[in-house]
């Protein structure tokens, strides 16, 4: 197993075995498939020449939705011109400069890849395809009384995956 554990085994009287943090990701069903996206536009009414539009109409809304939550609770929001920034310390820095013994800490944001879908074809046949691209993805920090420090990350765009 461990030389280490091996090697005191007299001495140690116990240990603990467990995870330091659980991801769960979290996805848009009717999102999920090229079928499922058609059916679901088509349940909402939306031509599929109106996805772009719709979809930036939605992803407006959640921007506006966590920036105004985060200035009600005067808590910052940042963008990070890189998404290979320790977004983690970043938090961290703010939980010491800025307590809160619960709830949000900060908003970061940035771009980050991510798969999404785009109309592609011409006027009688269109359809959507998926594709790699960039999106703005924002990570919300908490702190929680049971759970402790933790992140929802989401992804503003099209198909809005979400991360915990």
């Amino acid at each position: 197993m461990c030389k280490m554990i091996d090697q005191y085994a007299d001495k140690i009287k116990g240990q603990f075995s467990f995870f330091d943090r659980m991801i769960i990701n979290g996805y848009f069903r009717p999102l999920l498939s090229e079928q499922t996206r058609i059916g679901y536009l088509y349940s909402m009414g939306i031509p599929l020449r109106d996805f772009t539009g719709y979809f930036r109409d939605v992803t407006d809304s959640l921007v506006k939705r966590i920036e105004d939550s985060a200035q009600e609770l005067g808590r910052p929001v940042v963008y990070l011109p890189s998404a290979k920034d320790r977004k983690e310390n970043i938090a961290k820095g703010f939980l010491l400069s800025d307590p809160v013994d619960e709830g949000l800490i900060c908003v970061l944001k940035t771009l980050e890849a991510c798969r999404s879908a785009k109309v592609v074809g011409g006027d009688g046949k269109q359809f959507l395809k998926s594709s790699q691209t960039k999106c703005l993805h924002y990570y919300l920090y908490y702190l929680d009384k049971e759970f402790g420090f933790m992140f929802v990350k989401i992804q503003t765009w099209f198909p809005f995956n979400i991360q915990f």
